[in-house]
């Protein structure tokens, strides 16, 4: 009973998470929502840090440097997410973003050597052909071309990013366990959205509505909660219950930006995201 439901809090936590991103974004821009979310994340979990901050002699300056690298990379994943809730179909950016999985399986076969089963090649698959008909323009003004062409570029992006993050993070969890890794890629987060957020003179925080600062706080919560108890569950053997029910985070989270964010796609952009999800969750299934 408690895997189901630290899976359902996960499920829940991923797609509110990013919903209340997107609110907020669509108020201060990506680079302030990014910046917030990971400031209440450095507080949130600094209990959680003081506790563990002794593993850190552990890590060999190559490990760390390597962690700040693919910190990066995460960054920029969450940052561009945050950029298509904004400018693009949130659906298609966060459905295509969020199929990193499938890249991480592939390069986890080519660099770790770990082989990949007939029913992970079908669902990587689904996920690669629903990406495809996202991208089948019938019938669209220029202005709605450009926009879904942007909503595949950023997904695609984000994709490769958290991919990358996934699958070359396993040196430093396996050296320092599961906690560490990410708090220091929320740490790094926090910097480099802080100097982006200087960069595009966008750094006034004092005219930031209340409630915006709240739905900050309340991604920064879910989706951290959920990254630390998916990771968790993998040290208690719940991950089997866990992650399934948390890949299909997307299905809620598409479902919610429909009503949300008030999207306008064709019915092969429909189809093309709902064989993404299906990819998405038969591959957390089958992994």
């Amino acid at each position: 009973m408690t895997a189901y439901a630290f899976g359902l809090f996960v499920l829940l936590g991923w797609a509110l998470g990013d919903i209340f991103g997107g609110l907020s974004s669509r108020k201060i821009g990506a680079f302030k929502t990014s910046f917030l979310v990971s400031v209440f994340g450095i507080l949130i979990f600094l209990p959680k840090f003081a506790s563990e901050s002794s593993m850190l002699s552990e890590l060999t300056p190559w490990l760390l440097g390597l962690n700040i690298i693919l910190s990066l990379f995460w960054t920029t994943g969450n940052v561009i997410l945050n950029v298509g809730m904004t400018t693009a179909y949130p659906s298609i950016v966060a459905s295509i973003g969020m199929s990193f999985a499938g890249v991480v399986v592939i390069l986890n076969s080519i660099v770790f050597d770990n082989a990949v089963g007939f029913l992970q090649w079908c669902a990587i698959a689904l996920i690669a052909l629903g990406v495809i008909l996202t991208g089948i323009d019938i019938r669209r003004n220029e202005v709605e071309g450009k926009k879904l062409i942007r909503s595949i570029i950023l997904g695609l992006s984000s994709m490769i990013c958290w991919a990358l993050y996934y699958t070359f993070i396993k040196p430093v969890a396996d050296a320092v366990g599961w906690f560490l890794p990410l708090y220091i890629a929320i740490a790094v987060s926090t910097l480099a959205t802080w100097i982006g957020s200087r960069q595009k003179n966008a750094f006034d925080f004092k005219s930031i509505p209340l409630l915006t600062i709240l739905f900050c706080f309340l991604s920064a919560f879910l989706l951290r909660s959920s990254d630390f108890i998916l990771n968790w569950s993998i040290k208690e053997n719940f991950v089997d219950v866990v992650a399934p029910l948390g890949g299909a985070s997307p299905v809620l989270f598409a479902i919610l930006s429909f009503f949300v964010f008030k999207e306008r796609l064709k019915a092969l952009q429909i189809l093309g995201v709902l064989l993404v999800l299906t990819g998405i969750v038969t591959l957390a299934f089958v992994s």
